[in-house]
């Protein structure tokens, strides 16, 4: 919406590729979305519950269609959003930046004039402590560990 308004727009992706937990860094083998065809649009070439992988590929063919993916800087997590006066419009947002590539990263800051948060729900998990736990003989994992269904049985 925002290009389509006539923003000029950057994204920040911290995985190698476009779409959150549908890309194969944030999902487990096997997963599915978990609404019927018909509520999530990612077509009605799949089954009723897509794939991680068709998910991900819908996604990336619409970025790519639709001339997405220029707008979108992939492996750069956000470290900090920054605005000394928010009541001063003229003053820009700082945005600080980590660029990791195979083997290097850099540290960037770049200025804005409007964010917008859109990190998802999964961006990063909570591992809480249970009374009694160490007396557990079994695993204690968190779901975003989980890769596979093998490691639920």
């Amino acid at each position: 919406m925002l290009l389509t308004d006539g923003f000029d727009i950057t994204i920040f992706e911290k995985h190698a590729s476009l779409s959150g937990i549908w890309s194969f860094e944030g999902a487990y083998y096997n997963l599915h979305t978990h609404q019927p065809g018909g509520t999530i649009e990612v077509s009605d070439l799949y089954d009723e519950y897509a794939s991680c992988e068709h998910a991900h590929a819908y996604l990336c063919k619409y970025a790519d269609k639709f001339d997405r993916t220029s707008h979108i800087r992939l492996r750069s997590q956000v470290l900090s959003i920054f605005k000394s006066n928010l009541h001063n419009a003229a003053e820009s947002w700082s945005i600080t930046v980590e660029q990791t590539a195979e083997t290097l990263s850099s540290i960037e800051t770049f200025h804005f004039d409007f964010v917008v948060i859109v990190s998802g729900l999964f961006s990063s998990y909570h591992m809480p402590l249970v009374r009694g736990q160490e007396k557990f003989s079994g695993s204690i994992v968190h779901a975003n560990d989980i890769k596979s269904h093998e490691q639920l049985v």
